[in-house]
């Protein structure tokens, strides 16, 4: 065999190179800074489930039954929960319907929540929250 010195560099040249790419790919994975970006379905059904324990904000909802324009102190409340780069939609409907969003924009997240039954009646309140980043 001629040259097998060459052929012998050149295998272990080639086989040098796959090994220093592969720690370099490896490390580069995992180098990668993680993205943190918040659940924004769960922070709405957090909202929503801050709102059925709150009992007056529960009364509120309860008088107002599906007007939100009554809502006050609710919307202020998830105004007040929501970081300043997102807004929101409340809906307030009957259990039985659906709630859709009034004008849909972009990628929205959403939770749906049935408020009702107070001590003395049994008026049921579907409230449904839509978030989106301005």
């Amino acid at each position: 065999m001629v040259n097998s010195k060459g052929l012998v560099k050149l295998i272990e040249l080639i086989i040098a190179i796959v090994i220093i790419m592969a720690i370099l790919l490896v490390a580069n994975r995992q180098n990668k800074p993680e993205q943190n970006a918040p659940d924004i379905s769960e922070l709405a059904r957090d909202i929503l489930k801050e709102i059925a324990s709150n009992e007056s904000l529960r009364n509120e909802i309860l008088a107002a039954q599906i007007d939100t324009t009554q809502m006050i102190q609710t919307v202020s409340f998830i105004n007040i929960s929501l970081p300043d780069y997102f807004n929101f939609e409340l809906r307030a409907c009957e259990s039985s319907n659906a709630c859709g969003q009034s004008s849909y924009v972009g990628d929205v997240y959403s939770a749906e929540r049935i408020i009702g039954a107070t001590t003395t009646t049994f008026n049921t309140v579907k409230l449904r929250l839509f978030i989106w980043v301005r």
